[in-house]
């Protein structure tokens, strides 16, 4: 997913502080949409304070809406002719409602302007390809997601599963390859919490406590793991950040997943 159509995707979205998964996936490697994202935040939230520029001739058009004759009043009379929901509506209804659709439309050019606006800024530089290996990973990810029920305990668990592989396969591969690692890390800290984390709490009402126990049991393994390798002292200096990043995200993660045993014992 590029820049671009994260911007757009961001545009579209509700809430552009609550974007989708794939969406804050990038967002997390990427700081100048992370930036964009913050601008239009804020834009939106300042929407409702906008002032409306005065007119000096509004009185006189409402008016003249209002007074507007009733084009049913001409109309040729016969059986049925001329009657129905418009003959039926009075002027002042009818005026009414034009002069909430032009409200509408003042509103929906304010929004316009806005996004014009926003599009209008410059557009930040193109992202360099992403890394063949998180490419991988993320396929990985979709084909899980694709495979298993939303909120169902088949997704934790196989989510736990790949969890599983990248701290004890993907990180001990990647160990001489700094670039890789770093991919690895920034995918684990991202999928550990817009993933793992948001299937668990969804598929919580089905999940027993001996579940959540074991998950959480397999965090606090990958957490030690992590700490093991870090404790190496033939560690690479540039391998040492991204295993703390993982380190904490596992801890982090299996702390999430405490709290969620706690609320379903209370």
């Amino acid at each position: 997913m590029n820049c671009e159509l994260v911007q757009r995707r961001l545009l579209a979205a509700e809430s552009p502080e609550q974007p989708p998964a794939d969406v804050r996936r990038h967002l997390a490697a990427c700081p100048a949409c992370r930036a964009w994202q913050r601008r239009l935040a804020q834009a939106e939230q300042q929407l409702p304070y906008l002032a409306t520029p005065p007119s000096e001739r509004k009185d006189r058009v409402v008016r003249l809406i209002l007074n507007a004759p009733n084009p049913a009043a001409h109309a040729r009379t016969g059986a049925g002719y001329g009657r129905g929901a418009w003959s039926n509506t009075t002027a002042r209804e009818r005026g009414l409602r034009k002069a909430a659709l032009a409200i509408a439309m003042a509103a929906a050019l304010v929004v316009f302007a806005l996004a014009w606006w926003l599009l209008g800024q410059p557009t930040p530089a193109p992202q360099p390809p992403s890394h063949p290996t998180a490419d991988r990973l993320r396929k990985e990810v979709i084909q899980i997601t694709d495979a298993t029920p939303p909120g169902s305990a088949q997704r934790v668990e196989q989510f736990a599963d790949f969890g599983d592989r990248l701290v004890h396969q993907d990180v001990i591969a990647a160990q001489n390859e700094p670039e890789r690692l770093r991919q690895v890390a920034a995918f684990y800290v991202a999928f550990l919490h817009d993933d793992l984390v948001a299937s668990v709490r969804r598929a919580a009402p089905h999940l027993s406590r001996a579940q959540l126990e074991a998950l959480a049991h397999r965090l606090d393994r990958a957490e030690s793991a992590l700490s093991t390798m870090l404790g190496d002292r033939d560690l690479k200096p540039e391998n040492r950040k991204p295993l703390n990043e993982m380190a904490a995200a596992a801890r982090a993660g299996r702390n999430q997943v405490l709290e969620i045993l706690d609320r379903k014992a209370a």
